[in-house]
């Protein structure tokens, strides 16, 4: 009945939203059968056809040899409390699923779709086997793709769907732990800095503790922030959020969070605020951008690249649009990155958007580790459904877009509400001659296939383009391709706007500059690119990192934005170029 209910849920809607929701009751369904066909084999099915009793016989010495590996007992899916049983059976039936579609359908033949004798319960049978079929061949591709990607399936059947699993965040009770700043208002120089973290069990109250650091941290000030959780992937643990105010500009703060007034505490770490010259050839802004991260062996090299950076004082924000820890619904994944960026985040604003490696169930994983985002949109504290996962963070002369380009369905989508915003937005920020950078999780020109770079950039393209030509935006960076690409500045003709030199200064570009850089060392390794477009003039596949330096006078004038693309392992700059504008 789940099986038929969600098939016609499917066929009706256009974005094929209950998919994965079919994927994972067909596993349930095929683990079922497969539990059965070992506790009564004899008694399982009476098929009719020689097609259905092969693929049966096949389910049979399936579940003879998991049952003789220890794989999974009788009651592994029905009842059992063991994880690692649930899960090393929930990947077989995937592996089933992604590599064996005709067996799965012989699986699901013989528990749906009864063998008849008069001709039209006959030709019922028959229509019962064809949508079976068409369904299994669609899922197979989706779980191929699910697989591939990274999702992590059987975790996310046993931990969320069957609640076999559960994932605790941390190893002590109340110790704070994942330790992470952000700006929390859309003017940076407000005073304003939130802190997050994590602890294990709920607490008597969430602080911060903090002070100027060359005081005695006996004059501390003291703020209560608020806690939250969730239980999606059958996550266990607690987050904060708090906020710092009334601090000074260019001073160096020290803070700790803690439980209660009495501890337990993190840490003492240091952060220093913006100077009221952020952003000026006094005193650029210096940021660095990354996406399509983890926290995996080929992440290391971005992360402690960076980390260097920040001890040395030489980062002031970083920007991270999208695909940020790659948990895919292992949520243990999400507390192991947040504890390996604590040295960065931890000491300078850690700022995000959206990929599509954050969209399981409805992002709620996001919204809640990172909380204390600017809002486009007013919220209420603790209510995380209907956060706006886009906003306007100014620094200094400088309007900087971090926007949401995900649906809950792994497209590409730019809501008309946002788009509606963007343009109001970006237009009062031209009209004040603030120069402005904008950034999404998918690029809107690249070279990596069709798929990304011509249908789901197209949606793009189609929410914010006018608007980035409009409001005169200097740049656009994206992730979502593991790869660096520069382009020359592209009209919304999809044309280059200016015949500038690759490794030339782009000396006032009469349309938006573009890079993809999803490259900071992501699971799944570097893409490659297909055709090169004639715009498009610079490409890496090293595993890197951009770092920019940020200029302009108080007025938004003489303009200089400095971008340089360093390979993570070798410390070189691969790909250097500047944008001015008079």
């Amino acid at each position: 009945v789940t099986v038929s209910v969600l098939y016609w849920r499917e066929v009706t809607k256009p974005m094929r939203a209950p998919s994965v929701l079919l994927l994972l009751a067909v596993a349930v369904a095929v683990s079922a059968a497969l539990v059965r066909a070992h506790d009564t084999p004899a008694a399982f099915m009476d098929p009719r056809d020689d097609a259905t009793a092969a693929a049966l016989e096949k389910v049979r010495r399936l579940a003879a040899d998991a049952r003789d590996a220890g794989v999974f007992g009788a009651a592994t899916l029905r009842g059992s409390d063991d994880c690692t049983k649930c899960r090393d059976t929930a990947a077989t039936v995937f592996g089933l699923i992604a590599t064996d579609p005709a067996l799965v359908a012989g699986i699901l033949e013989g528990v749906l779709c009864k063998d008849r004798t008069t001709a039209a319960e006959a030709s019922s049978t028959s229509s019962c086997k064809d949508v079976v079929k068409d369904i299994v061949d669609e899922l197979s591709v989706l779980a191929n793709k699910a697989i591939h990607g990274g999702f992590h399936l059987p975790q996310v059947l046993c931990n969320d769907i069957l609640r076999k699993c559960s994932v605790p965040c941390c190893e002590t009770p109340t110790t704070p732990e994942q330790v992470h700043l952000s700006i929390p208002t859309t003017r940076a120089n407000e005073g304003y800095m939130a802190v997050s973290w994590a602890t294990l069990e709920p607490t008597e109250l969430s602080v911060v503790q903090y002070w100027p650091a060359f005081l005695d941290p006996h004059e501390s000030t003291t703020a209560l922030g608020t806690n939250f959780t969730y239980t999606h992937g059958g996550w266990i643990g607690v987050l904060h959020s708090a906020t710092m105010s009334g601090l000074a500009n260019d001073t160096m703060y020290a803070y700790r969070v803690g439980a209660s007034h009495d501890g337990p505490w993190s840490p003492v770490y240091n952060f220093t605020t913006f100077p009221t010259v952020i952003g000026t050839p006094a005193r650029p802004l210096r940021a660095i951008q990354i996406a399509d991260m983890g926290c995996g062996e080929n992440a290391k090299p971005t992360i402690a690249a960076i980390a260097e950076r920040v001890a040395r004082r030489e980062v002031d924000v970083v920007f991270h649009p999208g695909d940020i820890g790659y948990d895919d619904g292992d949520e243990h994944v999400w507390d192991v990155f947040m504890r390996a960026i604590e040295p960065i985040a931890a000491r300078v604003p850690y700022m995000t958007a959206p990929g599509n490696h954050e969209l399981l169930w409805n992002f709620s994983a996001y919204k809640r580790r990172f909380p204390a985002m600017p809002s486009a949109l007013p919220r209420t504290v603790g209510h995380f459904d209907d956060v706006a996962m886009f906003y306007e963070l100014n620094i200094g002369p400088f309007s900087v877009f971090m926007l949401d380009s995900e649906s809950v369905i792994d497209t590409a989508e730019i809501t008309p509400m946002q788009s509606a915003w963007f343009a109001d937005a970006a237009m009062a920020a031209a009209a004040a001659n603030r120069p402005i950078l904008t950034m999404t999780h998918r690029p809107m020109y690249c070279s990596s296939g069709a798929s990304n770079c011509e249908e789901m950039a197209a949606f793009v393209r189609e929410g914010i383009e006018s608007t980035l030509n409009r409001a005169k935006v200097l740049l656009h960076t994206t992730g979502h391709l593991h790869e660096y690409e520069r382009t020359l500045p592209i009209n919304a003709s999809g044309e280059a706007a200016n015949a500038f030199a690759s490794n030339a200064t782009y000396v006032n570009p009469t349309a938006p500059t573009y890079i993809v850089n999803g490259a900071a060392g992501n699971p799944a390794g570097q893409n490659s690119f297909k055709t090169i477009r004639p715009w498009s003039v610079a490409h890496s596949l090293a595993v890197g990192y951009n770092v920019w330096s940020l200029s302009a006078g108080t007025d938004g004038g003489h303009v200089s934005i400095a971008s340089a693309f360093v390979d993570s392992v070798s410390g070189q700059t691969i790909d250097a170029f500047t944008i001015t504008r008079d």
